[in-house]
């Protein structure tokens, strides 16, 4: 049978009627269709999936809303590989970052964000996003995929941390930060899995004082020879 298997993406309702909605997957708008007793609205955040050339929303996420973040998925490209709206900044030593196409791994689009180890040293970096607005008191949720590269053999060394980078106003570039970062969640000895689905990194944190502006900083410690993928990272207001 051709196309007999399904699966499923995420992405953001950007339109309603009575009959499909349009959902924005990866910068590529699809339509599906959906159950009538649970109709999506605009802006929520929707599992859909597809067998053959249709479409159906499977369910809308407990945490609705848009991503407040651009190029969430690292699809959009700058012309030396790098994702767009997306800042490296290296800790100790030096890594290296770049938009791959990955259309097996990929959990949202058909890229992913590849960190590697550029030095025989352990290197620890952030790879960070653009900023989302926001004030002192909002609670914010985060989320991401991870997955362990090891190109050359290797043990399962790298870790990986999902952070919530705080900022006195959208202009700030880490790490001038108005408050510590906030560890969302952490992953140590992350393993390379190839047949199996990225893991997911996601919690809430309160926006401290005097900050304006949250970036989703992915935070990734390699030795030589090793490296992490990183893909679907999102930021919203959930209260």
């Amino acid at each position: 049978m051709i196309d007999r298997f399904s699966f499923m993406r995420t992405g953001v309702v950007t339109s309603v009627n009575p009959f499909f909605v349009l959902v924005d997957v990866g910068d590529t708008v699809i339509e599906a269709a959906y159950v009538v007793q649970s109709r999506p609205s605009v802006n929520d955040l929707v599992a859909v999936i597809r067998q053959g050339a249709t479409w159906f929303v499977l369910g809308t996420s407990s945490a609705t809303g848009g991503n407040g973040i651009e190029n969430g998925s690292f699809e959009l490209v700058t012309d030396i590989g790098t994702p767009s709206s997306w800042t490296l900044y290296n800790v100790t030593n030096t890594a290296f970052f770049t938009s791959i196409e990955d259309t097996e791994e990929a959990v949202d689009g058909t890229r992913l964000l590849e960190v590697v180890a550029a030095t025989a040293l352990t290197s620890t970096s952030i790879v960070y996003s653009s900023p989302m607005a926001v004030a002192p008191g909002d609670v914010v949720e985060l989320s991401a995929y991870v997955n362990g590269y090891y190109p050359s053999p290797s043990p399962n060394t790298a870790d990986g941390d999902l952070r919530a980078l705080w900022f006195a106003n959208a202009l700030d570039a880490y790490p001038t930060t108005s408050a510590a970062d906030t560890v969302i969640e952490a992953f140590t000895n992350i393993p390379e899995l190839e047949d199996t689905p990225m893991r997911s990194l996601s919690g809430t944190a309160t926006v401290p004082a005097a900050t304006n502006a949250v970036r989703v900083g992915l935070r990734s410690v390699l030795l030589d020879g090793t490296g992490l993928h990183w893909d679907f990272a999102t930021a919203r207001i959930v209260g």
